[in-house]
């Protein structure tokens, strides 16, 4: 099911959004006051600052894309984060909700729907049996 869903190309079309560049330099300055941005806070020095280094650093994020996305549906096991018991539980409260909103009328109302609809087929199909029914019978010498 996960691999219809086309994620590597999702998370691509994501990262190439301009709302993307403007939170990875938010999160890359973030990183460089920090003692583990040591290293970004140098690169970004050598090419002027951490937004002209961004150009630099995104195709390597968009390559890693379609790798992050098999890999995530490779190791993603939803049994491992919905119960099957927690499904059931849910579909039974919502069903037991909606037969509390079941009134006589409405059922009469929906019944009479469908009776409407397949009424014309029950009698076309009564007179073609009951004919031929009436048919046979004579035949078989069994009327009047």
């Amino acid at each position: 099911m996960l691999g219809d869903l086309d994620l590597g190309d999702r998370i691509k079309s994501g990262l190439e959004k301009p709302e993307f560049d403007t939170k990875l330099i938010t999160k890359l300055d973030e990183m460089c006051l920090k003692p583990e941005g040591m290293l970004i806070q140098t690169m970004a020095q050598m090419f002027g600052g951490v937004p002209l280094l961004v150009p630099v650093i995104k195709p390597l994020i968009l390559g890693f894309a379609d790798e992050f996305a098999s890999s995530f549906i490779d190791n993603f096991d939803v049994k491992e984060i919905v119960s099957a018991e927690k499904i059931r539980t849910e579909i039974d409260t919502l069903m037991s909700q909606k037969l509390l909103l079941l009134t006589p009328e409405l059922v009469k109302k929906l019944m009479e729907e469908v009776i409407r609809e397949h009424l014309s087929w029950l009698i076309i199909w009564g007179n073609l049996f009951g004919g031929l029914l009436g048919v046979i019978s004579q035949a078989c010498g069994f009327g009047a």
